[in-house]
């Protein structure tokens, strides 16, 4: 899967760079594409927080780390789709 996701990264039309101009527009665009990457849950999940580490599960531990890369991924493409100026 994440061959998968690297591949449609990389064969998406570039996003127009956001210059302070057409966000909604802009915004729609971006929203796609990290509907495409699956990582739009970010946007509205919080971040699982381990109350007592002694009582966490193998479980609680990979979706910590997945939720930790799919916020950097989504991080990182926002920024990139920012213009300089902005960025």
């Amino acid at each position: 899967m994440a061959s998968s996701s690297k591949e449609l990264a990389i064969n998406i039309v570039k996003l127009d760079r956001f210059d302070g101009e057409n966000f909604i527009r802009w915004k729609k665009q971006v929203r796609f594409l990290l509907t495409s990457l699956q990582v739009v849950y970010v946007l509205t999940t919080p971040k699982l927080l381990i109350v007592n580490p002694d009582e966490e599960t193998l479980d609680d531990i990979r979706k910590c780390q997945k939720w930790e890369n799919d916020d950097e991924i989504y991080h990182g493409h926002i920024l990139n789709a920012m213009s300089d100026i902005l960025f």
